[in-house]
C-alpha cells in the first residue's frame, strides 16, 4: 500500500510539474496576446480598423502561423505599416483638399452658368470614395456634352442669323453702289443729237469675301461698344436712348460704305458746259471744278444735287416717272451769280428729265432768263401809302401764254383764274 501511494505521488508530482509548465507557457502566451491586444488598441483611434464598416480579412497561412509563434513581433510588423500607409494617406488627403480647391476656383473663374457651377463645386465636397468621384464624372461630362452641344448649336444659329445680316448689308451696299453709278446717268444733257455725260464716278471695288469681312468685324466692334460702359447711367441702367442713337448713327449707309471701302475716297470728276453749249471733252476732279466762276459751280453743284434729290427719293417711294413732272423742289435764291444760258440750261434740262418742278424764291429782277426757264412768275412790291413810315406790298401774276400754248394748252385755263375761291365764303 505504501508503495503504491509513493508511486501515486510521483505521478502527481509528475503531472503537477507539467501543469505548472503548461500554466508558465499560458500565461506567458496570455501575456503576449495581452500585449498585441494593448498595441493594437493604441493604433485603433488613429486607424479605426475596429469599426463596424471594417471587413476582417483571414489570414493566409504563413502569416497566421507567424502569428502563432511571434505574436508581437508580428504586431509591431503591422502597425509599422499602419503607420506608413497613414503618412501616405495623410500625404494624399492634403493632395487631394488642393486639387479640391483649384478645382472650386476653376469652377468660380471660368463656369458662367451659375447652376452648373455650384453643382460641379458640391458634388466634389460630397462624394467621398473614389467610385463615387468617378461616377460623378461621368455624369458631369455627360451633362457637359449636352450643354455644350446646345451652346454650339445656338452659336452655329447666331453665326448663320449674323451671316445672313452681313449679307443683307453687302447686298444693300451693291445696290447702293449700283444706285450711285447711275447718277451720272441720270444728269446727262443732251447736245444736238447726241447724250453727254457731266459727272463721272470713280467708286472704289472691293472683293466679296473682304467687303463681308469688313462687315463682320464693323459688326463685333458695335457689339463691343455696347458691351461696354459707355451706355451706362450714373444709377447702372441702360441708356436705350443713347444706345439706339448709336446704333442708328453706325449702320448708317455712308458708314457701312466707309467701312467697306476701309475708307477709300470716292471721286467725282466732271465736265464744263462751255459758252457754246457744248461740252467739254476734259475731265475735271471736283477740287478743280470749285475753282470755275461762280454760275459755273452753281451749274455743277445744282444739277448733281438734283441727281441726288432724284437717287433719295427713289429709295423713299415709287414715283410715277410717266408723268412728265411729279415732285417739286423748292429753292431759296439759288441762283446767285448764275444767269448765263449754259449755265442755266443744264440745270433746268436735268430737273426736267428728272420729274422736278423748279419753284425758286430769289430777289432778281425780272428779265429774260427768268421768262426763259419760268413760265409762271409771281411778283411782290412794296409801294409808297399816304403813312411815310408804312408801305404796301402789291402782288402780281405774269404767265407765258406762248409756253402753254406750245406745251400745255389745258394749264393755262387753271393758272388763269384770277384767286381760288374761301372754303366758307
Amino acid at each position: 500500500m505504501k508503495q503504491e501511494l509513493g508511486s501515486k505521488e510521483e505521478e502527481l508530482l509528475e503531472r503537477k510539474a507539467y501543469l505548472d509548465q503548461e500554466l508558465a507557457r499560458l500565461t506567458k502566451e496570455l501575456q503576449n496576446l495581452e500585449e498585441s491586444e494593448r498595441g493594437l488598441d493604441r493604433f485603433d483611434e488613429g486607424h479605426h480598423f475596429l469599426a463596424p464598416d471594417i471587413v476582417a480579412e483571414d489570414l493566409h497561412s504563413a502569416s497566421l502561423l507567424d502569428f502563432s509563434y511571434n505574436r508581437k513581433s508580428f504586431v509591431k510588423r503591422m502597425t509599422d505599416e499602419l503607420t506608413s500607409e497613414k503618412q501616405i494617406v495623410e500625404i494624399e488627403k492634403k493632395e487631394v483638399e488642393r486639387a479640391k480647391r483649384k478645382f472650386r476656383d476653376f469652377c468660380s473663374n471660368h463656369i458662367s452658368d451659375i447652376k452648373l457651377q455650384q453643382m460641379a463645386a458640391i458634388g466634389v465636397e460630397v462624394k467621398q470614395t473614389y467610385q463615387d468621384i468617378n461616377e460623378f464624372k461621368k455624369n458631369m461630362i455627360i451633362r457637359i456634352e449636352k450643354i455644350s452641344n446646345y451652346a454650339n448649336e445656338h452659336i452655329r444659329k447666331s453665326d448663320e442669323d449674323l451671316q445672313l445680316y452681313i449679307n443683307q448689308i453687302h447686298t444693300h451696299l451693291l445696290t447702293v453702289v449700283d444706285g450711285l453709278k447711275q447718277i451720272p446717268k441720270k444728269t446727262r444733257v443732251k447736245v444736238e443729237d447726241d447724250w453727254k455725260q457731266i459727272f463721272s464716278f470713280a467708286i472704289p471695288e472691293w472683293q466679296e469675301e473682304v467687303g463681308k469681312m469688313r462687315i463682320r468685324d464693323y459688326i463685333e466692334w458695335i457689339l463691343g461698344q455696347l458691351e461696354s460702359d459707355r451706355f451706362k447711367t450714373n444709377e447702372g441702367s441702360t441708356d436705350d436712348g443713347k444706345v439706339r442713337k448709336e446704333i442708328e448713327m453706325w449702320l448708317q449707309s455712308k458708314q457701312l460704305l466707309q467701312i467697306v471701302l476701309s475708307n477709300e475716297v470716292m471721286k467725282v470728276n466732271c465736265r464744263k458746259v462751255t459758252n457754246d453749249n457744248k461740252v467739254s471733252t476734259r475731265s475735271y476732279s471736283w477740287e478743280q471744278s470749285n475753282v470755275w466762276s461762280g454760275g459755273e459751280k452753281w451749274s455743277k453743284n445744282m444739277t448733281l444735287f438734283l441727281g441726288i434729290l432724284n437717287y433719295v427719293a427713289e429709295k423713299k417711294q415709287h414715283l410715277e416717272v410717266n408723268m412728265k413732272r411729279h415732285r417739286a423742289v423748292i429753292l431759296d435764291n439759288p441762283f446767285g451769280k448764275a444767269s448765263s444760258e449754259h449755265v442755266l440750261s443744264p440745270v433746268f434740262f436735268v430737273a426736267e428729265q428728272l420729274g422736278f418742278q423748279i419753284i425758286a424764291l430769289t430777289a432778281h429782277a425780272e428779265g429774260k432768263f427768268l421768262q426763259d426757264y419760268f413760265p409762271v412768275i409771281y411778283s411782290c412790291r412794296l409801294r409808297a401809302s399816304i403813312d411815310a413810315n408804312k408801305k404796301v406790298m402789291t402782288k402780281e401774276k405774269w404767265l407765258h401764254h406762248a409756253y402753254f400754248q406750245d406745251h400745255e394748252p389745258k394749264t393755262i385755263e387753271r393758272l388763269g383764274e384770277s384767286e381760288q375761291l374761301a372754303l366758307f365764303e
